[in-house]
C-alpha cells in the first residue's frame, strides 16, 4: 500500500509455510491462493459443490457466486482498505459496502429480492434465507417456488448475476442503479431461460 509499511509474517505463520529456521520458506502464488479460498470454503459440503459444478451456468451466474464464497467481491471497503477506492460507502445508500451488503442488504438491492420472492419464491423465504443458501451452496431450505418452470436455485443465481451487471454498469459507466429495471432484466432472463429449455426438450 502506498506509504504504508505491510507485515505479513504473522499471517503466513498461520498457514504453516515457514521452516524450523524461521521464516525461509518460499510459496507459489498458486498455493497461497489455495490456501486463502480453502479457509473460505472448507465448510461446504463436497456434495453441494458438485451440485453447483453440475449446472449450466453462464460465467456471470457462475462468478459472482464464487467471488461470493471467497471473499473477494471487490466491494467498496475491500477497495477501500487496499487504498484503491477513497470511501467504504455504498454509493447508492452510504452504509458501509461489503459483499452482503453488495449483493443483498443495500436498500436497492433488498428491494430487488423482496420482489423476486413475491414473485418467484415461497413468501415465507427472507433474504437471510438466501444469503444462507448461498454461503452454503444448500438451497433445500428455499427449494419451494411458485413458478413451476423455475427452479429456486436458478432464481437466486439469476437474480444475483443481474444485481452485479447493474453494480457493474453503475461504477464503471455511471448507469443509474434502479432496482426496478433489474427485476424486470431478472424476469426476461428467466423467461427466456425457460424457453431455451423448453426448445431443448424438442430436439
Amino acid at each position: 500500500m502506498r506509504g504504508t509499511s505491510c507485515y505479513f509474517e504473522p499471517f503466513i505463520d498461520s498457514y504453516d509455510f515457514n521452516s524450523q529456521q524461521g521464516l525461509t520458506r518460499q510459496i507459489s502464488t498458486r498455493t497461497f491462493r489455495t490456501a486463502c479460498i480453502e479457509a473460505h470454503t472448507s465448510s461446504i459440503a463436497r456434495s453441494n459443490w458438485n451440485f453447483f459444478w453440475s449446472l449450466s451456468l453462464n460465467l456471470v451466474h457462475r462468478n459472482v457466486i464464487y467471488r461470493f464464497l471467497t471473499h473477494t467481491i471487490p466491494t467498496k471497503r475491500l477497495l477501500h482498505y487496499f487504498e484503491i477506492a477513497e470511501s467504504p460507502l455504498c454509493p447508492i445508500c452510504g452504509n458501509e459496502e461489503n459483499a452482503v451488503h453488495l449483493l443483498f442488504l443495500c436498500s436497492s438491492k433488498a428491494s430487488i429480492w423482496k420482489a423476486i420472492i413475491f414473485e418467484f419464491l415461497w413468501p415465507t423465504v427472507s433474504i437471510g434465507d438466501i444469503i444462507q443458501a448461498c454461503s452454503s451452496l444448500d438451497f433445500e431450505n428455499i427449494k419451494y417456488v411458485s413458478k413451476s418452470y423455475i427452479t429456486a436455485h436458478m432464481v437466486v443465481l439469476v437474480t444475483l448475476g443481474n444485481i452485479w451487471r447493474a453494480q457493474v454498469r453503475m461504477i464503471f459507466h455511471s448507469t443509474p442503479f434502479i432496482w426496478i429495471d433489474v427485476v424486470q432484466q431478472i424476469k426476461n432472463e428467466l423467461l427466456q431461460l425457460h424457453a431455451q429449455t423448453e426448445i431443448h426438450k424438442q430436439l
